[in-house]
């Protein structure tokens, strides 16, 4: 097999403080984590796209083809935005992709497929011109809104391409101002999975989708702009083994995390700690 043109990972996120703002211009304070999603691609000399997931099994199409539905949807989406702007030549590739992000957990593995592959197709066409990792955001955005058809805000794409590492991300998402937020070095992400699977396909035909027509109406601009004035947060000091027991309560309709400190998270058993992670990084 030919060496490859590109390589790219992308971490996913969890969200910190803000659920259901993002797509209507509102604070939310995610952080990128240690699990994500690694692409390695290799350009081609016809129009097909072929890819081969770990995870999700193979899949190919011609490039020019409308989305089918498959997780392969996500990098055409992408390619065809990169194309549109002149940063990646209309070709095909092929890429193979592994990742240690759970499908349908609400940790934005499609967002980190886009960035990844993003970044390697970036990587891969060489002389494209320079684009911003938040600019790449809203293109990948683009992509899975014009493309694969989920009307999905800014939050996921701007968290797993533009977080820093041991910081969460003050995302303002009407207008992409941002400001990195030290976590605690003796806290821990705690991420747990409530067993009910998440999906944005199946929310942009359900409830959510009245809430982006709202907005829609309005000239896809909200017509509120919440700010915080004040966050009080208990100081009652609550023994470790109660603290982790209280973190398990949340509700279950969604999977969902929490941070504690790290004597607390040591007590805590069935659970899967991860670190803020680095942003998504790419190497030709």
């Amino acid at each position: 097999m030919t060496a490859p043109d590109a390589i790219a990972r992308a971490p996913g996120r969890v969200n910190l403080i803000g659920e259901h703002t993002d797509y209507n211009g509102g604070l939310v304070l995610p952080a990128a984590i240690e699990l994500g999603t690694r692409v390695v691609l290799r350009l081609r000399d016809d129009d097909r796209v072929v890819g081969r997931s770990r995870e999700r099994g193979e899949s190919s199409a011609d490039r020019r083809e409308p989305a089918r539905g498959d997780w392969l949807d996500y990098p055409r989406g992408v390619a065809r935005e990169l194309e549109r702007i002149g940063a990646f030549p209309q070709r095909g590739f092929a890429l193979e992709v592994e990742s240690t992000l759970p499908e349908g957990a609400g940790l934005s593995s499609s967002a980190a497929l886009e960035a990844a592959s993003a970044l390697a197709l970036l990587a891969a066409a060489g002389s494209a011109p320079r684009i911003s990792r938040a600019e790449l955001a809203q293109l990948c955005q683009r992509a899975e809104a014009d493309f694969v058809g989920v009307p999905c805000g800014i939050m996921d794409q701007f968290t797993v391409l533009c977080s820093e590492p041991g910081r969460a991300l003050r995302l303002d998402c009407a207008t992409l101002a941002t400001r990195a937020v030290a976590l605690p070095p003796d806290w821990a992400i705690l991420i747990f999975d409530s067993g009910v699977e998440r999906s944005l396909r199946a929310a942009s035909a359900g409830s959510s989708s009245s809430t982006r027509s709202t907005s829609s109406a309005c000239g896809g601009r909200a017509t509120w702009s919440p700010r915080i004035a004040a966050l009080t947060c208990s100081r009652k000091r609550w023994p470790a083994e109660t603290r982790a027991r209280r973190v398990g309560r949340c509700s279950p309709r969604m999977p969902a995390c929490a941070a504690i400190s790290k004597s607390a998270a040591r007590s805590a058993t069935r659970w899967s700690t991860t670190r803020a992670s680095s942003a998504a990084s790419a190497r030709a």
